[in-house]
């Protein structure tokens, strides 16, 4: 009996995924499984015969069969069961299933990363490449691409069959090809929810091994890092025994697993007994913040370490210089960190100088007001397109640790200026800069609260789980 055909370009994508699922690698969590999103263009036929045998025929009826499927949907192959039969006593016994699992892999954009680059490291042929990633720029540009996103790709051999990239929660792009060879788009909206939740420890060797183990998301942590950092050395100041709490928003997707990071509601740290809070809040006319309880904007005109992750090689005063071999008054901090880590500005200024500097390699100076300058030495290089005379904004990224100048080993001399003189950039305490006042203060203070019992909640909830048996609660 002649198989009946889709009237659509695209043959049996969503019951191909149904079918085959169980024969196929899953996506990772932070891809939304499933192909039944793609319709239009990609709908099912009403039936699959059960003898193709070859990885190819396959592909050419569902190209996206190997995509992730939803989870659970592993059903075997159904028998055809409007074909033609032969008399019992001469059927055969049906021999094991000989599709071989389709070569899909999953894989992390990295820096640098294009679409095209990303499918021919794949082993996908360049002319595939580019021609799926023309049908991915009419609904996505693929200069959008960052490092960190993932990506389920379909290959068999070199040639593309299919690509799902995730481009953000809750939103997926699928190019495949249709039963013509052609490539297809489809741009799909995926439903994502937010979900509240606590996370927190007890330091022993550092913070980012206790936020691990607390299944923090690395976004909470660095973002949690850079509010403190105003107020807080973490080079010196975190000890064993200090502790962490933070609330947080995670969005998840449809099947609850976590599909972004979402960000820092409230972080409290208590570090040798003395203890920092703070608290997200936005203004109505105004970016988001983070303050203190009394509604004073924890941002100050410069950020006490301008770099995540870093540690002090050297600090301000005298030394022995490590390459003139004589004592000499060290009029900086020096942070060591791989090479290619990024630096940022202090504070918002105006880049005064960007170059050679002698000793220093290559330099920045940015000046943020009348009183205070900051200094940057030893970069790799510079931040595309930084230039004397540009407004920098506190956190942008300004350029990348090296050992250029006068150096034994990456890291970046860093200096504040006071009034023309280099002081110790450990020792600068800033002033808040805003205070939240009349409307603002009291939807602050309303908000502060519910944070408050949020917390109070999920702690009793978090001891009550730490407390029940194995038996049960």
């Amino acid at each position: 009996m002649r198989r009946r055909r889709s009237r659509h370009r695209l043959v049996g994508l969503v019951v191909g995924a149904a079918l085959l699922g169980g024969a196929f690698t899953l996506l990772e969590q932070s891809i939304a499984p499933g192909p039944e999103g793609l319709r239009g263009k990609m709908t099912a036929p009403s039936s699959l015969a059960t003898t193709a045998k070859t990885g190819d025929e396959l592909a050419r009826l569902n190209p996206v069969a190997a995509l992730p499927a939803l989870a659970g949907l592993t059903a075997p192959l159904a028998p055809d069961l409007t074909a033609p039969t032969e008399p019992e006593s001469i059927v055969e016994p049906a021999p094991p299933d000989t599709v071989e699992p389709a070569p899909t892999q999953t894989v992390q954009v990295r820096p640098g990363d294009s679409p095209a680059r990303l499918l021919i490291r794949m082993g996908v042929a360049p002319a595939d490449a580019q021609a799926a990633v023309r049908k991915l720029s009419t609904v996505w540009d693929p200069r959008d691409l960052k490092a960190g996103q993932k990506a389920a790709i379909f290959v068999q051999s070199d040639r593309l069959l299919s690509i799902r990239l995730a481009l953000a929660p809750g939103r997926e792009v699928v190019v495949a090809r249709d039963d013509t060879g052609s490539f297809v788009v489809e741009d799909q909206d995926r439903p994502t929810r937010s979900v509240t939740s606590l996370g927190t420890g007890t330091i022993h060797t550092s913070l980012s091994e206790a936020a691990n183990s607390a299944r923090v998301p690395i976004g909470i942590v660095t973002e949690m890092i850079r509010a403190f950092s105003y107020d807080v050395d973490f080079q010196r100041e975190i000890h064993a025994g200090d502790t962490f709490t933070v609330l947080y928003q995670r969005v998840d997707d449809e099947f609850g697993r976590p599909a972004g990071a979402g960000h820092l509601v409230y972080g409290e740290m208590v570090l040798s007994g003395t203890r920092f809070r703070l608290y997200r809040y936005q203004e109505a006319d105004g970016e988001a913040g983070y303050y203190n309880a009394l509604g004073e904007n924890i941002r100050k005109a410069l950020l006490r370490t301008p770099i995540d992750g870093a540690r002090i090689a050297s600090g301000f005063g005298m030394r022995l210089h490590p390459l003139l071999g004589y004592s000499r008054t060290h009029r900086g901090v020096d942070f060591g960190a791989p090479t290619g880590t990024a630096i940022y500005a202090a504070g918002d200024g105006i880049v005064t100088r960007a170059g050679r500097a002698s000793g220093y390699g290559n330099y920045v100076e940015i000046e943020h007001n009348a009183q205070y300058a900051t200094a940057y030495g030893h970069l790799s290089a510079f931040a595309r397109g930084l230039h004397e005379g540009e407004r920098v904004r506190q956190g942008e990224v300004i350029g990348y640790i090296g050992m250029s100048g006068m150096a034994t080993g990456p890291h970046l001399h860093y200096e504040v200026h006071y009034q023309g003189v280099q002081i110790d950039p450990l020792s600068v305490r800033m002033p808040a800069t805003t205070r939240l006042a009349g409307d603002d203060l009291k939807t602050f203070e309303a908000e502060r609260d519910q944070i408050e019992r949020q917390l109070l909640d999920l702690r009793q909830d978090l001891v009550a789980h730490a407390m029940c048996r194995p038996d049960g609660c």
